[in-house]
Order: C-alpha cells, then structure tokens, then sequence
C-alpha cells in the first residue's frame, strides 16, 4: 500500500475506536485506559508525516483520491507541510486532554470518551480534506463533539456555556454552508485545487459573495472580533481541560481552513510567487479585525475575576495578532504565523490544563479564590510561569520567537502600526498574567475551601512537562521550525496557485 493513503488512517482510526469503545465498556474493561492508549496510537500516527519529512525525505503532499473518483468529483485527502507540523501539536493536546479530563475514580459515562475520538477524527479531517463540503462536515463533527464535551459537568453553568457555544456554531456554520452552496453554483466544484482553476470564468458578485461568507463563518468559529462575544462565555462553563483543548485544537484545525480559503479564493500571499498582489480591500479587512482583535482581547482580559474567561480572551488576542501577519500576505509572514499557532495551541492549552488542576482542588477558577494554589508545587509553578511568559512573548520562550518572527515580517513589509500593535498587546498581557501569578503563588489559602486531592494530578504534571519543554525547544530550534513553516506555506501557495 502506498503512503499516499497515509491521510485516511488519520481518520479511520479515531472513527473506528468509536464502537469499539462500547464493547470495552460491555467488557467491564477501563474505557478510560483504552481511550489514552487510543489516543496515544493517533498521536504516534500523527508524528509520522512529520518525521518522514525530516528524518528519510518523505515528499509531501500525501495525496489519497477516495474510490479513485477525479478531484472534481470525488474525495481527495491531502496531508501538505501544513498538516504535518500541526497534526502532531494538535493530536498531542487532545491526548494529554482527555487524560486530565475525567477522575479515574469517577463512573465516566460512556459517551465521554468515544466524544474525544470523534474530536481527533474531526480535527484531522478539517486539517487534511482538499474540499469545501468535506471541510463542512468534519467542522461540524467537530463542533457537535465540542459542544457536547462543554456541557459534560451537567450544572446549569455548564449548560448555558454549551448553548451558547451551539448558537454560535450554528450561526458559524450557516454563513460557511452558504457561502459554500454560492460556490458551487457558481464554479460547479467544491475542490479547492480544481476551484481555483474556475474563478476567472466565474461570476465575480457570486463568488466574491460566496468567499465572503466562508470567511465570516470562519471569523465567527475563530471568534474574531466583532463575533468574540460567545467565546469566554462558550468555555468558562466547560471542565478546563476541555476547554484547553477546544481553545488549542479546533481553533488551530479552523484557522488552517482559513488559511487554504484565503489562499485559494482571496490570493493571499501570491504576490510572492507570481507577481499577482492580494486585493486591498481583503488585506484592509484582516488589519482592522487583527487590530480590533488585540485590542479588545487583551483589554478585556484585564478586567476577568475568573482565571478561564481570562485565558479566552487572551485567545482572541492571540489570534488577532495571527489576523496581522495574514495582512501582510507574505509568505515569510504567514510562516510566522504558522509557527504562532503551533505555539499558542501549547501554551494557552497549557495554562488551561493547570487551570483544571486548580479548578479540581479549590471547586472553581475565580483568581481570588486560588491564592496559594501553587505553594509546595515547584513543578506547577514553573510551568505557569512558562507558560505565562510564552503567552507574554518573553525569551526564551517559542513564544516570543514566533511573536518577533511576526514583528519582524511586519516591520520588513512596511506595516509598523501592526507591529506596534502587536507589541502593544504583549505590554497590555503583563499585568493581567502578573496579578493571577502573583496570588496564585503568594496570596493565601481561602480558610472556607477545603483542599482536596485530584487523582488527576499526574496526567496534569505530564501534560505542563510535555508544554514547557516543547516552549523550550521550540526557542531552541526556532530557526528550523521557521523554516519548516515557510516550506509549508510555499508548498500550500504552490499547490493551490
């Protein structure tokens, strides 16, 4: 068999621990040891592409034509640059989450962890398909398994995050689903590559409107501001642990879909490749939605008495500063980006994850209320810290560098205000990270709130060891991951334009 139907078993497996997951369960077996070793198996597969590419030189894309039907009509699976570098960032998450997610004393329901495997077949689907409806499909499966793992406490907080997360989605999907339906009626396909190739006979309002409600509903599910306002609402009612992943998983797996639309439909980027400048009103569009994004992302942040809505807008945040390196449509700054969202999905997954360790010992997340959280825990401390700075953009942190490889693409295109803005939003993050910092590890233990021990602990201090060296290491070989990125952002342009 060839590797070039390596993309399927991305999916297939996931999908086909579904129902095995049942039987386990009928077996009186732990669900919740075969969900980490299944998990654990989708990871191993994850790194594959990845290390083939960097170790024997295996040649991507991987390119896996369903029932051998023509792109135009079939299903075409394609695993690029892009999808190696983030498939093992985000396959790595998902597995430490649902690790943390549950008490192995706890009765775990059954549908908890068969939720996890659609979440990973979802996420690797959306990363790797070559067409719209199929990047339709798996988003929604995605979506479904979100908001159902949201709602998995059962309290009315939890609930009322969940329905908010779902009108969101909802209204996300409509705008992609139309956008989509335009079109295909105006080109006749729903493959991106083949797409491309029908813009210049097709009807320009048609399509223009049909890109332009994709990328509204990408904006809505990335939470770009001005459709921010579901998000800290959306994942302060759901377990941290969830909601670290969702915040570091199904956003990067959204934003490559991103990326591939506005690559593919708005030109980004190809005035690197073949003379031919990305529209201006798209690059205006991107800078005021970056711009708004980390301004209001970070200011709001300020004002957050709960650690969780915190870290949500701190997201919002983060991906504006992504939308500023989009603006620049250069292929060295949409690198930059890449390499930022690999970042981010560990870091603010990261800050999560310990987050639900202090959620599981003190009952809640307000910041007040976890003074003294990180007395006798030299590794937690270390890790919040790390992760902090990473969040910051502080040496010598992957953080900072994917920050100043941004700045550094922006001040070389010209666009200064962006990089002020960028490094604005950094200043604006010191003291909110500062004031929880600090009284998480110097206020004092709230005498009304009984410590408790989590069972969980040792997945979680797995999880903060794994973020804190990758944030190290990926400072470390900093040069060569740009480099990884910018041959995957040049792969993608080529491969589409």
């Amino acid at each position: 068999m060839s590797m070039d139907q390596f993309p399927v078993f991305l999916i297939a497996v996931p999908l086909t621990l579904v129902p095995l997951s049942f039987f386990v369960f009928k077996l009186h077996w732990s669900v919740r040891a075969f969900a980490i070793w299944g998990l654990g198996l989708v990871t191993l597969l994850s790194w594959v592409p990845l290390t083939g590419r960097i170790v024997f030189d295996l040649e991507l894309p991987l390119l896996a034509y369903m029932g051998n039907w023509d792109p135009e009509l079939g299903i075409v699976l394609g695993l690029d640059m892009v999808a190696a570098l983030l498939l093992p960032v985000m396959n790595t998450v998902i597995l430490l989450g649902a690790s943390i997610g549950y008490k192995p004393s706890e009765h775990v329901p059954i549908p908890f962890f068969p939720l996890w495997f659609l979440l990973a077949a979802g996420t690797n689907g959306l990363v790797v398909t070559s067409d719209l409806f199929n990047a339709y499909v798996f988003l929604e499966i995605t979506s479904i398994c979100s908001h159902a793992l949201v709602a998995y406490r059962g309290d009315g907080y939890a609930f009322e995050s969940a329905f908010k997360y779902l009108v969101a989605g909802l209204v996300g999907s409509a705008f992609l689903l139309w956008g989509i339906i335009a079109l295909f009626a105006s080109t006749g396909t729903l493959s991106l590559s083949v797409l491309v190739e029908r813009l210049a006979d097709a009807p320009g309002p048609l399509v223009a409107a049909g890109f332009a409600l994709i990328v509204c509903g990408l904006f809505v599910k990335l939470a770009i501001v001005p459709f921010h306002i579901w998000k800290p609402d959306g994942l302060s009612g759901a377990p941290s642990a969830v909601a670290g992943t969702l915040s570091g998983v199904v956003l990067s797996a959204a934003l490559v879909l991103l990326l591939r639309v506005l690559v593919g439909l708005g030109g980004l980027g190809t005035v690197d490749l073949v003379g031919r400048a990305i529209a201006e009103p798209l690059k205006g569009v991107l800078f005021a939605l970056g711009l708004a994004s980390v301004v209001v992302g970070h200011s709001l942040a300020l004002v957050q008495s709960r650690l969780t809505r915190m870290l949500a807008y701190s997201s919002v945040g983060h991906f504006g500063v992504m939308l500023l390196a989009l603006s620049v449509s250069t292929t060295a700054a949409v690198a930059a980006l890449l390499f930022h969202a690999m970042n981010h999905a560990v870091m603010k997954s990261g800050m999560f994850f310990l987050a639900a360790g202090a959620r599981a010992e003190r009952g809640g997340d307000r910041i007040r209320a976890l003074g003294g959280y990180l007395r006798g825990k030299p590794l937690e401390t270390i890790a919040c810290a790390v992760f902090m700075l990473a969040l910051i953009g502080v040496p010598p942190t992957a953080g900072f560098a994917s920050k100043w490889a941004i700045v550094v693409q922006l001040v070389q295109a010209g666009s200064l205000v962006a990089a002020v803005i960028v490094a604005l939003g950094g200043v604006i993050s010191v003291p909110y990270y500062l004031r929880a910092f600090r009284i998480m590890a110097g206020g004092t233990t709230p005498t009304a709130v009984a410590v408790q021990a989590d069972p969980r602990q040792f997945a979680t201090r797995a999880a903060l060891t794994v973020g804190v060296v990758y944030l190290f290491a990926a400072f470390v070989l900093s040069g060569s991951v740009f480099a990884l990125s910018e041959t995957a952002v040049t792969s993608l342009l080529e491969a589409l334009l």
